[in-house]
């Protein structure tokens, strides 16, 4: 199986907590707007599930770029630079790229629940890039299966595609940072993975910065005590998980599913919810994902009185 390689550098994991801290702020924020209708054939197509993206989802997205012939590219693939003066870059043959990709989708299934989703997104996007999979289209095609990872995976709100398109050239050097000339399974996408969650973590503080002015302008036209007024409203299950993180300190989305009897999609769900009412707050990555009373949520948590 192919196992994309790449080190958790102390530069990627801090981009990492930094799109974490914002996370919570789409539901406020809201999508980002979409120009054309390559946003809603996204949502179409990545929109309805939380699962792992498969193999038929790329032809999917492929055919919304205008070609739908089936099956990966016959011919050899060069990538020259912008003159076309010389060749930058050797894709893999014509015949090994079924089994490559086959592979790359068993590795994004494996490593689905267990590896950030923005790391995913990434990893996904890149290895489309090196793999050069069909006749034309190929960088729109790893942009677009890059964006339907990170939608499938919570992270909808961030209008990457945007921010990467403000320097292209920058894009096209952190591609080229995983190979040495030619394709290779050994490739080491580490300066890439840098290079795309610090794209991701700024459009993602962005749509902060967006927030934050939405709620400024909203307490300035509305006094604080009617903003807040009111019952907030939660489901039972989210009552039990302010209580749990009021006795314990912080819960984890593993313990909420075994306190709740739910699956990880709805958990996720929840968590987002909580998240923008205000009542909780995410840290960590992957694995070490767990989340976190803030003050509104602890005086929530007391009011209820739960026990």
């Amino acid at each position: 199986m192919l196992r994309p390689r790449f080190r958790y550098s102390h530069d990627l994991v801090g981009k990492l907590l930094r799109i974490e801290l914002v996370r919570g702020a789409f539901e406020i924020a809201g999508p980002f707007p979409s120009r054309n209708g390559q946003r809603a054939a996204l949502e179409r197509i990545a929109g309805n599930s939380a699962d792992c993206l498969a193999e038929s989802a790329l032809f999917e997205l492929r055919a919304t770029l205008g070609d739908d012939r089936p099956g990966y590219r016959r011919g050899s693939a060069l990538i020259f630079n912008q003159a076309r003066t010389d060749i930058v870059y050797v894709p893999p043959e014509a015949p090994d790229v079924p089994a490559l990709m086959a592979d790359l989708m068993d590795w994004l299934d494996a490593a689905w629940e267990g590896v950030p989703g923005v790391v995913l997104a990434g990893v996904l996007e890149e290895e489309i890039l090196l793999m050069q999979p069909f006749e034309h289209d190929n960088g729109p095609l790893a942009r677009l299966a890059g964006d339907a990872v990170l939608l499938r995976k919570g992270y909808g709100f961030v209008p990457l595609q945007a921010h990467m398109s403000k320097d292209p050239q920058t894009y096209v050097a952190a591609s080229h940072s995983s190979h040495s000339g030619a394709y290779s399974e050994l490739a080491d996408l580490s300066r890439w993975l840098e290079y795309f969650t610090g794209k991701v973590a700024g459009a993602a503080e962005q749509v902060r910065h967006s927030a934050s002015s939405a709620r400024r302008a909203l307490s300035a036209a509305t006094p604080e005590e009617a903003v807040y007024a009111g019952p907030t409203l939660l489901r039972d299950r989210q009552v039990q998980a302010l209580g749990y993180m009021r006795d314990n300190g912080a819960i984890r989305s593993g313990e909420y599913q075994r306190l709740t009897g739910i699956v990880p999609d709805t958990a996720r769900r929840d968590f987002d919810d909580l998240m923008a009412k205000g009542l909780v707050e995410v840290r960590g990555v992957g694995r070490a994902t767990h989340y976190l009373l803030t003050q509104r949520g602890a005086d929530e948590a007391r009011r209820r009185r739960v026990s």
